[in-house]
C-alpha cells in the first residue's frame, strides 16, 4: 500500500511540473487551456493533501495563487458557491 501511495504522490508532483513547465514555455496561452491545467492542478494538490504532501501540495497552491491560472477576469466572472470567486487553501 505504501508503494502505491508514492507512486500516486510522484505521479501528482510530476503533472504538476509538467504544467508548470507548459506554462513558462507560453503553451498556456488560451483561457480554455489555462482553465483545464488549474482544475488538474487542484486535483493533484487534492491528491498530494490525501497522501499527507502538504509542503508539496502548498509549491501547487503557491503556483496557482502566483500565475492567476483558473482565476476569472473581473468583468462577468461567475461566481462559485459559498460566495469566493477563487479557490483558496488555508494551511
Amino acid at each position: 500500500l505504501s508503494e502505491k501511495h508514492q507512486q500516486e504522490i510522484s505521479e501528482a508532483y510530476d503533472r504538476f511540473l509538467e504544467i508548470k513547465d507548459q506554462f513558462a514555455g507560453g503553451q498556456l496561452a488560451l483561457e480554455s487551456q489555462r482553465k483545464n491545467a488549474a482544475e488538474r492542478l487542484r486535483h493533484c494538490r487534492d491528491t498530494l493533501i490525501a497522501n499527507g504532501q502538504r509542503v508539496m501540495a502548498r509549491d501547487i497552491d503557491r503556483f496557482i495563487n502566483a500565475t492567476g491560472i483558473g482565476k476569472f477576469p473581473a468583468s462577468g466572472a461567475p461566481t462559485r458557491p459559498g460566495g469566493g470567486d477563487h479557490d483558496t487553501f488555508d494551511y
